[in-house]
């Protein structure tokens, strides 16, 4: 799961600032480079959202399941 979050946010990130440097009119290398840059920043940052995510996730279904468990015991 972190690892599609990962891929989806860095290539949100580098379509971005591809299209913004079509649109500002910027030179195609630095361009690239930022929005390299940027995918690999939002990858990594993508992996330990996405990381977070998952174990919340998994934690709240622990806990509710744990409730039914015990709601189902006291009847």
């Amino acid at each position: 799961m972190a690892g599609q979050f990962a891929h989806r946010l860095a290539l949100i990130g580098f379509a971005v600032l591809t299209i913004r440097g079509l649109i500002i009119g910027a030179d195609f290398a630095g361009t690239l480079k930022w929005a390299l840059a940027a995918a690999a920043l939002f990858f990594a940052l993508g992996l330990v959202i996405g990381d977070l995510a998952r174990k919340l996730a998994e934690d709240n279904a622990r806990s509710e399941f744990k409730q039914l468990q015990a709601a189902n015991h006291t009847d």
